[in-house]
């Protein structure tokens, strides 16, 4: 998964939302969750880009809390 290449300590929750169309999901740290806009659904291209593009968010988070650089 992306978030075992990505070697994520902590997993983030995958959630949804119904949001405005041109809102596709954002990362929350403070609960460590990945939150996808459900009106998007119907593209699935772009649900799978989000989700990887949210999980690097949660990456990037991580490392900086934990002072590291990669």
């Amino acid at each position: 998964t992306i978030s075992e290449k990505l070697e994520l300590d902590e997993k983030p929750e995958i959630t949804f939302y119904d949001g405005p169309e041109n809102s596709y999901g954002a990362y929350n740290p403070g609960c460590n969750s990945v939150e996808i806009n459900s009106k998007n659904f119907q593209n699935p291209k772009e649900v799978i880009d989000t989700v990887a593009h949210e999980l690097r968010h949660a990456y990037q988070y991580q490392r900086a809390d934990k002072l590291e650089t990669m």
